[in-house]
């Protein structure tokens, strides 16, 4: 024989069974919500603070590059005045160079002359 009714002590007693199932449920949720705070809240703030670091990383390498080019630029431009430099003082050298050689040549001239003449005047 099946029962067709409900009497109020099983209503009371299927409620009392979905309160203890519902009280347990939000305190599992709570204790994930809590673990999710726990772990996602520091995983927040690490986030913003890593991109905090990269935008001043980014400035700073903007900066050494900027820095970097204009060492460049003025490095550039003291190699080039030292090349001109060299080059002057290489003319200068070569001209002095065959200003001594022709002084060699001619004191070596007048000097041979002397001692190719100077049997004929002790002859």
């Amino acid at each position: 024989m099946s029962q067709d009714f409900v009497t109020r002590l099983d209503l009371l007693e299927h409620g009392d069974k979905l309160k203890s199932e519902f009280t347990k449920d939000l305190k599992e949720v709570k204790e994930e919500v809590l673990d999710l705070k726990t772990m996602v809240l520091p995983l927040a703030v690490s986030a913003e603070q890593t991109a905090k670091n990269t935008e001043k990383m980014s400035e700073t390498l903007e900066r050494f590059a900027s820095n970097t080019t204009v060492h460049l630029h003025k490095h550039d431009l003291d190699i080039s005045k030292m090349q001109g430099n060299v080059e002057v003082g290489r003319e200068r050298k070569q001209g002095n160079t065959s200003i001594i050689v022709a002084i060699i040549t001619i004191t070596g001239g007048v000097i041979g002359t002397i001692i190719g003449l100077a049997p004929l005047f002790w002859n």
